[in-house]
C-alpha cells in the first residue's frame, strides 16, 4: 500500500493545467444574419410554392387515375419541398438559391396555366 507521503508526493508531483482562457465574444454582422433570415424565408416559402406547384401540375398531368395521382403528387411535393429547403442552404450564392426556386415555380406556373 501507499503510504500517505508517497501519494502527497504525487498530488504534488503532477503539473497544475492553467485555466483555459476566456473565448472572446465574435459578434456576427447584421447583414450575414439577415442573408440567413433570407434564405430560411425562401426555403420555407418558396420550397412550399414549389411544392404546392409541382402536386397540382402532376395532379393535372396524371388524370386518368385521381386517386393515384393526387396520392403520387402528393408525395413527390413533399420530398421536392425538403430537398428544396437543404438545398437552398447548400448553395454559396444567395442568388443562385433564389433562382433555383424562382424558375422552376414560374415554369411550373406556366406549365400549370397551359393545361388548363
Amino acid at each position: 500500500m501507499n503510504s500517505t507521503t508517497q501519494i502527497d508526493a504525487l498530488v504534488h508531483s503532477e503539473k497544475v493545467r492553467p485555466k483555459p482562457a476566456k473565448k472572446k465574444k465574435v459578434d456576427t454582422p447584421v447583414s450575414y444574419r439577415l442573408i440567413v433570415l433570407y434564405r430560411f424565408a425562401l426555403a420555407l416559402l418558396g420550397g412550399y410554392l414549389l411544392a404546392a406547384l409541382s402536386a397540382l401540375t402532376i395532379a393535372k398531368v396524371f388524370i386518368a387515375n385521381p386517386v393515384n395521382a393526387a396520392m403520387s403528387a402528393t408525395l413527390i411535393a413533399f420530398c421536392l419541398n425538403c430537398a428544396a429547403f437543404i438545398w437552398v442552404f447548400m448553395v454559396q450564392k444567395t442568388l443562385k438559391a433564389t433562382l433555383g426556386i424562382a424558375v422552376p415555380c414560374i415554369a411550373l406556373y406556366a406549365l400549370l396555366k397551359f393545361l388548363g
